[in-house]
């Protein structure tokens, strides 16, 4: 099952998530950003569909601006994915098509 945090309030924080070395999605947005709200249903539903033993954490760059600011986010929504600790794609905008191809690409490299 997946598992879905809300907050982390400092990058030391998020740092040790990262190196758990646990599968992780992190999907940066804020309340009032329109393209976030598009893209919401379909990221929802993807996430759904992951396997066990991954993280997905929401980032609000308004509330976890530490965070925002050590992942450079620039541009919402922002989704990254980490794999072993290491950043591996980056997706920005609402194109539903290129949100299933990032999924598509983050699945693949949980299978190595």
């Amino acid at each position: 099952m997946v598992t879905i945090i809300e907050s982390i309030e400092t990058r030391g924080k998020f740092k040790e998530l990262l190196s758990t070395n646990t599968p992780l999605i992190v999907k940066a947005s804020a309340p009032w950003c329109g393209p976030c709200k598009i893209i919401k249903p379909v990221f929802d539903e993807k996430i759904k569909n992951l396997g066990d033993n991954i993280v997905v954490y929401m980032l609000d760059v308004d509330e976890d601006e530490d965070v925002s600011s050590f992942l450079k986010i620039t541009k919402l929504p922002t989704i990254i994915s980490f794999v072993r600790g290491e950043k591996m794609d980056v997706f920005t905008g609402s194109d539903s098509n290129l949100l299933t191809h990032f999924f598509k690409k983050f699945e693949g490299h949980l299978a190595f």
